[in-house]
């Protein structure tokens, strides 16, 4: 099926929506963005680098010039960062619809974050869950949480922790989103504030930027590979706007 076939077919009730898109500079995070810009949806990119969520939210201008997007800073990987994060939204930032999209899966190094967690995990669903967590009492008007799920979490295995000795970069990726899964179940279960709804979406396997942080001749083999044999972010993105529309 067509891009423009599924949205015309399961995607509406978008337009003037209000919604945070995280890690929203490249990748299915980007994509995600344009197809709200189409909506004439309210975006708010939610990015580590405001160089590259600039240069993002430009190319999407060009595309539809009178696009409402702005831009916040945001580090995942980062508690501080995402306590500020926090605080905006309890001081007034006005919000619809929040998609989790940020994640890493192979950092350049293995390396914890200043908290101590590996950062894949610190990223992926630890800080994750805490901004959630944090942000439940404070939510009085209907909104949608969206998470964003990997096949990955079939792969791992339940009997391993998350806290690991030096787990591979893989395993953390795959042991973050099967976490990720049941923190879902969890929440959809155990929700205490009847105006939040949360969803999961599942991307599929994807040409995205997620082998940036690859060595140079890995990325260049590796995405190739992607391009031919693996659906385009543009198609991807799409569960994530079907999850809340």
């Amino acid at each position: 099926m067509s891009i423009s076939k599924y949205i015309n077919k399961h995607i509406n009730n978008i337009n003037g929506k209000k919604v945070i898109v995280t890690g929203a500079n490249s990748g299915i995070g980007f994509e995600i963005c344009k197809h709200l810009a189409n909506f004439n949806a309210s975006i708010i990119m939610a990015c580590r680098s405001f160089l590259r969520a600039s240069k993002a939210r430009n190319k999407i201008l060009k595309i539809y010039p009178n696009a409402d997007i702005k831009i916040i800073p945001f580090d995942q990987s980062n508690k501080e960062s995402c306590d500020s994060f926090i605080n905006l939204i309890k001081k007034g930032l006005d919000f619809d619809v929040i998609i989790f999209n940020a994640g890493i899966f192979a950092p350049k190094e293995n390396k914890l974050n200043k908290n101590n967690y590996p950062i894949t995990l610190a990223t992926n669903i630890i800080n994750l869950s805490y901004i959630v967590d944090k942000l439940e009492p404070f939510i009085n008007k209907d909104v949608t949480f969206v998470f964003q799920g990997s096949l990955a979490s079939s792969l791992a295995k339940k009997k391993l922790s998350l806290l690991d000795n030096k787990p591979s970069s893989f395993k953390q990726y795959a042991l973050s989103k099967y976490a990720l899964l049941q923190y879902f179940k969890y929440k959809s279960l155990t929700n205490s504030n009847n105006h939040i709804r949360y969803t999961l979406c599942e991307p599929g396997i994807t040409n995205s930027n997620i082998i940036r942080n690859f060595p140079k001749f890995i990325r260049k083999i590796g995405s190739g590979f992607l391009k031919i044999c693996m659906m385009s972010t543009s198609k991807a993105s799409l569960t994530s706007l079907a999850s809340f529309a």
